[in-house]
């Protein structure tokens, strides 16, 4: 059983198909402070898909990692969780 969980929230405020990619690798790359959380919201059904593609290559490389798909109201947030053994 996993002794931490780290939930990251990965969300688009109105940013470019490569700002969204580039803050969700920073937040990854930075999953060693237990305490990161960051947040952004996604609007853009094109962004949207492009960040699930790259975050399920991620998923499926590493079984560190879950995701899910979360709609809520005209947003859509992604739960990426990390497992720390």
């Amino acid at each position: 059983m996993p002794r931490y969980l780290v939930s990251y929230c990965l969300a688009d405020a109105g940013k470019r198909d490569h700002e969204i990619m580039d803050r969700a690798i920073r937040a990854l790359d930075n999953r060693a402070k237990k305490s990161l959380k960051s947040q952004w919201i996604i609007r853009s059904p094109k962004s949207l898909d492009d960040l699930f593609e790259y975050l399920r290559t991620i998923v499926d490389r590493s079984d560190r990692f879950l995701i899910c798909r979360i709609r809520s109201n005209d947003a859509i947030w992604f739960n990426l969780i990390e497992i720390i053994d």
